[in-house]
């Protein structure tokens, strides 16, 4: 089968980043594709992998109460920390699973960390909450799954019940909601605004298959006079105004509210502006959205255009 043809029909659970739009060169795409934790569970050798993850997890919980116990904050983990945890509780197993893989970052357990670059010294990092005590003890994917579609069902329920008033986000985004409620209505607001801009910032690596991050992934998307996504509402004299204007709305997002909580350096967020700042990352995600449709509808009337024309002929 043509490779793109294969990766065309790959569920989105699958993909953390998507290859549709990328440059397909002799059959194949000029770029990465990275693959969910669904995706890595299917390979050949997934079931020791996730005999890794589980394992992984088990130990995370295990720091992550320690901590707890003495601040109430979300727990950084180290990759040292994991290595001498788990030579005391698995002295037998291989070291193999102690690399932190991109995948984790999108798991609903995770709310930040870093890839260290062993060469320069630095390593690896993860930062957990209390959610990652609900997978502690996993036997297999689909009891992973079970509980990771749980959570995720309960924190959107939980964002969309009753009135906008009544719940304590609001009628946000479900894409936010489904990253944040359950962080707010806990107190973690600082947490609750850092996981809405991830999601921004993946929302926008997956629908233009590209890996750039932060303000050039947002300067590259919403730049320039013909931008891969095209938020803007007006059509006239205005329109490259609003255009210019959101994209330094984006770039802001990511320099001004996503990295300085991911960097762990920011005070903690009182209710009001953690509420505030996820109503602003909702607002992105709206327009997204509409940029999406609208190039969608772009590509099918330009296909039916084409379409109508060679029946002409």
């Amino acid at each position: 089968m043509d490779p793109k043809v294969a990766l065309d029909q790959l569920s989105e659970q699958l993909l953390i980043t998507t290859a549709r739009a990328r440059t397909w060169r002799d059959g194949w795409p000029s770029g990465s594709v990275k693959l969910s934790l669904a995706a890595l569970a299917h390979l050949p050798d997934g079931a020791a992998f996730l005999r890794s993850l589980f394992v992984l997890i088990d130990l995370l919980a295990e720091i992550q109460e320690r901590q707890v116990s003495l601040n109430g904050q979300p727990a950084t983990v180290h990759e040292s920390d994991l290595h001498d945890l788990r030579r005391q509780r698995f002295p037998k197993t291989p070291d193999r699973w102690l690399s932190v893989d991109e995948f984790i970052y999108d798991e609903p357990w995770c709310i930040g960390g870093s890839i260290g670059n062993g060469w320069a010294g630095t390593a690896s990092t993860i930062i957990v909450d209390h959610r990652v005590h609900l997978f502690v003890g996993c036997k297999d994917i689909n009891d992973y799954w079970r509980r990771r579609q749980r959570l995720i069902a309960d924190a959107i329920s939980q964002a969309k019940q009753g009135s906008p008033g009544s719940s304590p986000l609001g009628r946000v985004h479900p894409s936010i909601a489904q990253v944040s409620a359950e962080l707010f209505a806990d107190g973690h607001y600082t947490d609750a605004v850092l996981r809405a801009f991830k999601a921004v910032e993946h929302r926008v690596q997956q629908v233009t298959g590209s890996n750039e991050i932060g303000q050039r992934l947002m300067n590259s998307t919403f730049g320039g006079t013909n931008p891969q996504l095209d938020v803007a509402r007006t059509a006239g004299p205005s329109t490259p105004g609003e255009r210019d204007g959101y994209k330094m709305l984006f770039i802001g997002a990511m320099t001004g509210l996503r990295n300085v909580r991911a960097h762990g350096d920011h005070p903690p967020d009182n209710v009001d502006e953690a509420r505030d700042a996820i109503a602003f990352a909702s607002l992105l995600m709206r327009r997204i959205d509409r940029a999406v449709d609208l190039r969608a509808e772009s590509t099918n009337e330009a296909a039916t255009a084409g379409r109508a024309t060679d029946g002409t002929r």
